[in-house]
């Protein structure tokens, strides 16, 4: 990321309220709303600017972009020489900057210090080296500006000391008359000793510790100073300055915002807070109630971020007179009622009001207890405009209850502090401005089709795309008291979403479901499925969101599995689990008990079996069945209760009971009946048939062929009929001349009526 200046810059997005947990962003990087980006510079620049940023509704939060700025250089103390040009030790001098150094005597070259980003050059040792050792080898180490002093070997340092000798040091101070540490806790070797120190010589070695008293952060600054040779090694700052860098470090720290207080909106630039923000030092808040007439605000209504905290008072509101069943003692509400043109409340909690509007504000007093009285202070002192005041007449409105107080045709005289107290010194007041508000005219964008052209104050306009591309952006924008529009001017844009990629972590038994693309473009949809055998759990669908993305969660594929099911009592089940998609389970049950219910179940994609699981019953087995004769229904088993019903066939009669019924101790109620023949049917007309007689079968006297001949086989009353109808008939029609026919029928048709007679 590149800030303005053209200076590398770095970028991370905070992920928790500790600013250890980032990730580096790349320059193409979307950032969510609300989140909070550290901006750092590289090497040997600094950070000119905030350096944390909060995304907010597309905008980031800030007055103004961090920039990244050559770091300047600190001037080191020096050994041998000195700054020209009014100079001294510890200053900082900017980035290509340069200070010229002059060498004391018996020291040379002089030299000119130049600032590159951050770092002086030449190094310290390239310089004011004493005459009798310019020769030697310098140390190729160099310091970079506000780094720790490392101590090295002291013969490289000066080489023309010996290494032996040990040189004091003098008081750790930046500058020699200044010998006391403001502000501090000193310790000598680990000895505490006054705060002031002396100005005597500390031998080689000497270790000076100090320890800042605590500071307005509550925490307490230490460091070490070390004598090397004649040097002070280390790096000390006093308390004062490290107690600005901490008050600075403070007042940096952003602010988190919450408004959990019920009937409180926050603004924060023009827009209402609605969620916890993390806001940038400096930002400031408003607050109001969110009905002005109807609530009572305490607190401060504007509050800044400084040093990690809000200042001022947390707002809250309070309900009035209408909430606690029009107490005397509480304040008065105040209800709006406006004609003929609009009305809002400000983001600080006055009512403005558009010029030409009829305004009727109402106090809530109950009228039994006497008149309330409205004060009207105008901001315009020469105004006189006069309001009518009384209770309320008109239909639906309750007359014993709202005392009106209106304003007719608003102009811009009638701006000021209308107070309406009430009988019992109770008031509440509200501020009214009347001015004519415009939002901008919004432009006009290629396939964005408006529902209109106004921009007065409360206008509303709504959005689609002409184009068939998406809306991205807010559907619907309104014109605020402030003279914004809602949100920024929406835009139609050509979106698609791409590949629809699972990267759901999948669980034990899982696997990611079939695709199918319906359409890409914002509204289309893709569908999910899984094989055979698996089951889909999650949104069968996905649809293209108006960001390119698909809708997720997305869902997964799960095995499908149905739970074992126990035997029926006196059955047992056929089938072993698991027990998969498709898979078989057969019931059967024990000698003498009868099924009820499917006796095979499967299971289904759903994991529920197909049926029920059937039970086991008594039963009475099969009873068996009679010679000639029928049984209503023919099973293996029966139910206790159940009756079966015998029939004979035609020629038979039954002998024994018609019906049976299956009794609780799995025995038939009777025993089988017997199907035994009709003698009725057994006569000489139908021996006499089957031997051929026809005469003797026509004659009227009785014959008892049966004590002569061999019995014939019996017939059924029909067969029989017809056999004897068709044999008589075909005989007697083929014997004799024609001139008997008439007889040989009328013979026929007393035969035929005596058959019928019996």
């Amino acid at each position: 990321m590149s800030a303005d200046s053209g200076h590398p810059m770095t970028a991370s997005q905070v992920l928790g309220s500790n600013l250890q947990d980032e990730k580096e962003l790349n320059e193409t990087d979307p950032v969510p709303n609300g989140q909070v980006v550290h901006f750092s510079c590289e090497y040997g620049y600094n950070v000119q600017g905030p350096t944390n940023l909060r995304c907010w509704l597309g905008e980031w939060a800030v007055t103004s972009m961090p920039e990244c700025v050559a770091a300047p250089c600190e001037l080191p103390l020096l050994h041998g020489a000195t700054y020209e040009a009014g100079y001294r030790a510890g200053l900082t001098v900017a980035h290509a900057s340069s200070v010229n150094i002059a060498c004391e005597p018996g020291r040379s070259p002089p030299a000119t210090l130049n600032c590159h980003l951050g770092r002086l050059q030449p190094t310290v040792h390239d310089f004011c080296r004493p005459l009798a050792n310019l020769t030697r080898p310098r140390p190729t180490s160099e310091y970079q500006s506000g780094s720790d002093i490392v101590r090295e070997d002291i013969s490289e340092l000066e080489p023309d000391i010996d290494a032996t000798t040990n040189t004091d040091c003098g008081p750790p101070a930046r500058n020699p008359q200044e010998v006391r540490v403001q502000g501090t806790l000193i310790y000598r070797d680990g000895a505490e000793v006054n705060s002031s120190l002396g100005v005597e010589g500390y031998p080689h070695g000497t270790e000076i510790t100090f320890r800042c008293i605590a500071s307005i952060m509550g925490e307490k600054t230490t460091w070490k100073l070390i004598c090397e040779q004649g040097n002070w090694v280390g790096k000390s700052f006093n308390c004062e300055e490290l107690e600005a860098q901490n008050e600075e470090l403070m007042n940096n720290n952003s602010c988190t915002f919450e408004n959990d207080e019920p009937n409180v909106v926050a603004f924060y630039n023009d827009m209402q807070i609605t969620e916890v923000v993390d806001f940038p030092a400096g930002a400031m808040i408003t607050s109001r109630c969110s009905d002005i007439g109807k609530y009572s605000m305490s607190g401060s209504q504007t509050r800044k971020c400084i040093g990690g905290a809000w200042d001022g008072v947390k707002p809250t509101c309070v309900g009035l007179n209408q909430q606690m069943d029009y107490a005397m003692e509480k304040k008065p509400t105040i209800l709006f009622r406006h004609s003929q043109g609009p009305i809002a409340q400000t983001n600080d909690g006055k009512l403005l009001v558009y010029p030409g509007t009829v305004l009727h504000m109402e106090c809530l007093w109950m009228r039994r207890f006497g008149n309330p009285k409205w004060n009207v202070t105008h901001n315009n002192p020469d105004s006189d405009r006069k309001y009518i005041e009384g209770w309320t007449t008109d239909p639906g409105r309750d007359s014993a209850l709202e005392y009106r107080l209106s304003i007719i045709n608003a102009e811009k005289e009638d701006s000021g502090i209308y107070r309406c107290e009430t009988p019992a010194r109770q008031s509440h007041q509200v501020e009214i401005i009347v001015e004519d508000v415009h939002c901008p005219p919004l432009p006009i964008r290629r396939g964005l089709v408006a529902s209109g052209l106004g921009t007065r104050l409360g206008t509303e306009i709504r959005f689609h795309c002409a184009n068939g591309n998406a809306l991205l952006g807010a559907h619907t924008l309104v014109c605020r008291a402030s003279g914004n529009w809602s949100a920024p001017l929406p835009v139609c844009e050509s979106v698609e979403c791409g590949e629809v990629v699972h990267d759901t972590p999948l669980g034990e038994g899982e696997r990611r479901p079939r695709v199918a693309v319906v359409s890409r473009g914002v509204g289309g949809r893709a569908a999910f499925s899984c094989a055979p055998g698996w089951a889909l759990r999650g949104a069968p669908e996905t649809v293209c969101l108006p960001a390119a993305d698909w809708a997720k969660p997305f869902p997964v594929c799960r095995e499908v599995s149905c739970p074992a099911l126990p035997p029926p009592a006196s059955g047992y089940v056929l089938g072993r689990a698991p027990y998969r998609a498709g898979d078989v389970l057969q019931f059967h049950c024990n000698p003498e008990h009868t099924l009820h219910g499917r006796p095979i179940l499967v299971c289904q994609d759903s994991g529920r079996w197909s049926d029920k699981p059937p039970t086991c019953a008594q039963a009475c087995t099969y009873p068996g069945t009679t010679i000639s004769g029928r049984m209503s229904s023919v099973k293996f088993y029966y139910k206790i209760g159940e009756t079966i019903t015998f029939t004979c066939e035609p020629g038979y009669r039954l002998k024994g009971a018609p019906m049976l019924r299956c009794l609780k101790n799995r025995k038939w109620s009777n025993a089988i009946p017997l199907c035994t023949p009709n003698s009725n049917f057994t006569s000489s007309d139908s021996v006499a048939m089957f031997n051929g007689d026809i005469d003797a079968m026509l004659s009227d006297e009785p014959a008892d062929i049966l004590r002569t001949r061999e019995s014939p086989a019996i017939l059924s009353p029909e067969s029989y009929k017809a056999a004897v109808t068709r044999a008589a008939v075909s005989r007697l029609l083929r014997r004799g001349p024609i001139e008997n026919f008439r007889n040989r029928v009328f013979r026929v048709n007393r035969l035929l009526r005596r058959d019928t007679e019996r």
